[in-house]
C-alpha cells in the first residue's frame, strides 16, 4: 500500500512547535531548516520517498511504501516516549 502524504508547511510546523512548547520541550526546534534535514535523511534512509519536483516548495509530496499488517506489528512491539505517543494520538484521522 502507498501512502502519500503531503506536508504543509506552516501547518505541519505549528503543531510540531506546539508540541516542543506544550508536551515536551525535548522535541522543541529552534529552525525550520533543523526538521527538513531531518526529513531529507528519512528520505536518504529510504524511509520516505520525496519528489524530488516538490522541494523547496510549500507543499512537499512524499511517499511512504508500507505493507500496514507488517507496520501495525511492528509498531505495537515498540515501546515509544510518552510525549510521541500522545503526538500521534491527538492527529487528525483523515
Amino acid at each position: 500500500m502507498v501512502i502519500i502524504c503531503f506536508l504543509k508547511k506552516m501547518n505541519f510546523f505549528l503543531d510540531f512547535r506546539r508540541i516542543g512548547n506544550t508536551v515536551d520541550s525535548r522535541v522543541r526546534v529552534t529552525s525550520d531548516l533543523s526538521v527538513y534535514k531531518e526529513l531529507d535523511r528519512l528520505a536518504e534512509l529510504g524511509i520516505l520517498v520525496a519528489d524530488p519536483k516538490a522541494n523547496n516548495m510549500a507543499f512537499r509530496r512524499c511517499s511512504l511504501n508500507v505493507h500496514t499488517k507488517t507496520l501495525d506489528k511492528i509498531l505495537r512491539e515498540i515501546k515509544l516516549p510518552a510525549s510521541i505517543e500522545y503526538w500521534f494520538d491527538t492527529q487528525p484521522v483523515e
